[in-house]
């Protein structure tokens, strides 16, 4: 990883996913090497798809150790801040998880949607459509993965406007590339705004139309 400003946006996507998925796994009663894994699968899920999209085989991450350990790190102070809780109230319930769950997630996918635009934009397309699809993979591929693990169905399928945050980031910034905005600056915008989003959809419960679950 090159510590270019878009490199630090990684570096942020990477830790907030891997706190997410690290927070999903304890409330779902996995053991350490659980929650380790599901740190790993939800920072690292949605690039590994984006590059063997792209070609890049083996994936890049599996060449970056320093990132690889970034995730693990999160991981593991996630678990043990969490059994530092149950010591200090003697108590293993903990009423913020889907709280903590949502706000590293929100953090995660707008700096994952615009280092997947940007590597759509590396290969030399100009295509909206590629450069698009490529963020929206990126940013959600590892909450999907991560979903699947713990039994749930992906959050992008169900609540608050999770998918369509990753796609409206991606859009702004393949837009703002342009019209020739700097890519710090893009990424900035879109972490700005996919997080603003998410925070509003999760505030004012906003979800897209669906039909009221019935049992047949």
């Amino acid at each position: 990883m090159e510590f270019t400003l878009l490199g630090w946006v990684e570096l942020l996507g990477t830790l907030a996913f891997s706190l997410a998925g690290a927070a999903k796994a304890i409330q779902k009663g996995m053991d350490l090497f659980g929650v380790l894994m599901m740190g790993l699968t939800t920072a690292f899920g949605g690039g590994i798809v984006r590059d063997l999209l792209l070609g890049f085989t083996p994936p890049r991450v599996f060449g970056d150790g320093p990132m690889i350990l970034l995730a693990l790190a999160g991981a593991v102070g996630m678990f043990l801040l969490c059994e530092w809780n149950f010591l200090r109230r003697k108590d293993t319930s903990w009423k913020g998880f889907d709280q903590i769950v949502n706000l590293f997630d929100a953090l995660g996918l707008g700096a994952f949607a615009a280092v997947g635009t940007q590597a759509g934009l590396d290969t030399g397309s100009g295509s909206m459509l590629l450069c698009v699809s490529l963020g929206t993979i990126t940013g959600v591929g590892g909450g999907v993965l991560r979903d699947i693990f713990c039994r749930e169905i992906p959050s992008i399928f169900v609540k608050h406007i999770y998918a369509l945050a990753a796609i409206f980031g991606s859009l702004v910034y393949f837009l703002l590339w342009r019209e020739g905005v700097s890519s710090p600056v893009s990424s900035a915008v879109v972490i700005v705004l996919v997080f603003a989003v998410r925070m509003a959809a999760t505030l004012w419960q906003l979800d897209l139309p669906k039909i009221p679950h019935q049992e047949l």
